[in-house]
């Protein structure tokens, strides 16, 4: 089992690597070519659609691996419709973002930055609809091949862009466009290589979609307002220059959390697969779980020792401040890779209400603690909330997941695994 995951995980690791490699390149492009104001105000724009990204997914995406990976005969049915819904939820994405940033207060070369990166999370989402049929068939290298072709795309453009024109709000729409070309090149190989999915509307399917997917999607819209909202709290409080520094430091940690988001990608299929008879796995688990927390020890770890001449090489000069940051950021690692997983795991035995509760009690304590320490502490203050936050979610996962009968019978009772 562990071959194929590991299997899996390289691919999507390789396509993570050129994908994320690319959009760190152009984070460093932008940063070191705008300055930190214009670049807190990229970092604020993207974090301020990413949060209404989850509407456009509706839970839809994580669903769909579990159930194709359960059922592939079935998929050209689950696929087409869950297409049919994600059309009308893109309109009311957008709708909501537009409407939106009436009332944030920013300025106007903000929103417009606001508004190009909203078509950018529309296509994206359809992207990742694509992806989450490559992963329930357990077929990542297709995924690598659509990130690649997009990552070579929107490298290319934004290069040309920076050396001619050399205008942020132009440079972003290459966020777009790319997304909508590898989209439109996904759908090919869908129907080339897995099924061929059909635009028939059908009452059971749209029901069941929706009734189970609407945990994943309060899920995600947690999980995603936590993960995002300290950028925006920060650029309503401190400005946009403290909103660079903060971002500079954080990608960091969004770099080092691509291990167990490929590790879990790869997992997931076999755990939903395998959800009737987890104690045929039990040690697997276990042992994975070891893994990951041993790796984000050691993520911090080395965070931690080189933190000053990370930023420093990475960013240059200007954004000194933020180490302050960052020191505090690395000790999430752990407790991110851990709750991660659980998230997954516990999806995978139709659980997902578990990870939902979970999520949205952390985002509000997250919230609450950003009112109380970004005006105090600025940009390390909001990292000290993600620290207090994780810890405390990873605490009631573990509550959470002692108190379920289907895992004790699996993990703890012995006698009952055989």
């Amino acid at each position: 089992m562990f071959k194929n995951i590991f299997k899996n995980t390289g691919w999507l690791f390789l396509a993570e690597a050129i994908n994320k490699g690319v959009f760190f390149l152009i984070t460093i492009i932008i940063a070191r070519n705008f300055g930190s104001e214009l670049f807190g105000q990229f970092n604020y724009a993207i974090s301020f659609v990413i949060i209404f990204s989850i509407i456009a997914d509706f839970g839809i995406n994580n669903l769909l691996i579990r159930e194709v990976a359960r059922n592939k005969d079935g998929s050209a049915l689950l696929i087409g419709n869950s297409l049919i819904i994600k059309i009308f939820l893109s309109f009311l994405t957008l709708g909501l973002i537009f409407i939106s940033t009436i009332f944030t207060h920013k300025a106007l070369e903000v929103n417009i930055l606001v508004y190009i990166l909203a078509f950018y999370i529309i296509f994206n989402s359809y992207n990742t609809l694509s992806k989450s049929i490559y992963r329930a068939f357990e077929k990542m290298k297709f995924e690598t091949f659509l990130k690649s072709v997009e990552s070579i795309i929107l490298l290319l453009y934004v290069l040309i862009i920076s050396i001619y024109v050399k205008d942020l709000k132009i440079l972003i729409l290459g966020f777009a466009l790319a997304s909508a070309i590898t989209f439109f090149i996904s759908v090919k190989w869908i129907k080339k290589f897995f099924t061929k999915f059909y635009f028939k509307f059908d009452k059971k399917t749209i029901l069941f979609l929706l009734k189970e997917g609407w945990p994943f999607a309060l899920a995600g819209i947690f999980a995603t307002i936590y993960f995002n909202i300290d950028t925006v709290m920060i650029s309503w409080i401190r400005g946009d220059e403290e909103t660079g520094w903060y971002s500079a430091a954080y990608n960091f940690i969004f770099v080092a959390m691509l291990i167990p988001s490929l590790l879990n990608a790869s997992f997931y299929p076999i755990l939903s697969r395998m959800n009737k008879n987890l104690f045929i796995i039990k040690n697997n688990v276990l042992k994975y779980i070891i893994l990951l927390c041993g790796t984000g020890i050691i993520g911090s770890t080395l965070i931690l020792i080189f933190k000053s001449s990370l930023i420093q090489f990475i960013y240059g000069n200007g954004y000194g401040n933020s180490i302050k940051s960052l020191e505090v950021l690395a000790f999430i690692l752990p407790f991110v890779f851990f709750s991660s997983f659980m998230g997954v795991f516990l999806s995978s035995i139709n659980k997902q209400k578990v990870p939902m509760l979970v999520s949205g009690i952390g985002m509000i304590i997250n919230i609450l603690l950003n009112l109380h320490f970004i005006p105090l502490n600025g940009a390390r203050g909001a990292a000290l909330a993600s620290l207090i936050s994780i810890i405390l979610m990873t605490i009631g996962f573990i509550i959470s997941t002692i108190l379920i009968p289907k895992i004790k019978r699996s993990f703890i009772n012995i006698k009952q695994s055989y």
